[in-house]
Order: C-alpha cells, then structure tokens, then sequence
C-alpha cells in the first residue's frame, strides 16, 4: 500500500491542475502523451494510469479518448472508453473524406493500400517511391 501511496503522491506531484484539463508535466513521448516509469521499469502512460486510478481498470482491447484532445491531459473525467474502430481520431475516420494523399496521388482503388489491422490507407505510388529511395533504385525525390 505505501508503493501506491508513494506512486499516487509521485504522480500528484507532476500534474498541474487547470479548471478545466489536469495537465502532466513529467516525461512524454512521442505526441505528448505523459509517462512514467514503476520501479519494475515498465513505462505506465499516465493518462491510463490515473484513469484506473479513479475510475477502475480499462477493458482488454479498450482504448482511451481525450474529450479535450490534449494528449497531456490526465483528468479522469476527459478520458472515455473507446475502440480503434470507433476512437473519433481513428486515421480511417479522421481522414475518408480526402481524395487524394498528402503528395497529390488520387485514392483509387488501384492506387490504395489498406491496413488490414487499422483500416488506414495509404498511397501505393508514395510507398513504391519510398521504398526505390530506400533502396537505392532511383534518386528521385518523393514529389
């Protein structure tokens, strides 16, 4: 019980709050989101961490929505369970209205490749070009 004691006054400690988002100040990675590091060594992202913390554990397969869209934001109550299929952010929903990829390719069906694990699609001419640079095979820049 001290350890969690000892954790919960850590994490305290690293969150500033606003009146509206509770904002964690320790180490981040890629994106913003906040973690930190249990004795174990395992890296706990915090926004899970003080979502169990208040709310109880997240279901296997769930992942977790900031309402705010602030990725350092720790407030329990701007954090609701969703799934890659449904979480508003997902690539395949955050981006079915473009047309064409951020190079100018139009998504046709000849031209889209789609991720069997995610939904998300991408550009089968960026990717070829990407992997002749890659490979050596041309020198041309991605356009």
């Amino acid at each position: 019980m001290a350890e969690v004691e000892n954790l919960n006054a850590f994490f305290d400690s690293r969150v500033i709050k606003t009146a509206y988002c509770w904002f964690w100040t320790g180490s981040t990675v890629n994106g913003g989101y906040g973690y930190l590091t249990v004795e174990s060594g395992r890296r706990i992202r915090a926004h899970r961490y003080n979502y169990e913390r208040y709310k109880g554990s997240i279901p296997k397969g769930a992942i977790l929505h900031h309402i705010c869209c602030h990725p350092s934001c720790v407030n329990p109550d701007h954090l609701v369970l969703s799934t890659r299929g449904t979480h508003p952010d997902a690539a395949y929903s955050k981006n079915s209205a473009k047309t064409c990829c951020k190079r100018g390719h139009e998504y046709t069906p000849e031209n889209t490749y789609i991720n069997r694990l995610t939904g998300a699609r991408s550009c089968k001419k960026c990717r070829d070009l990407a992997h002749s640079v890659q490979t050596g095979l041309t020198k041309t820049k991605l356009i």
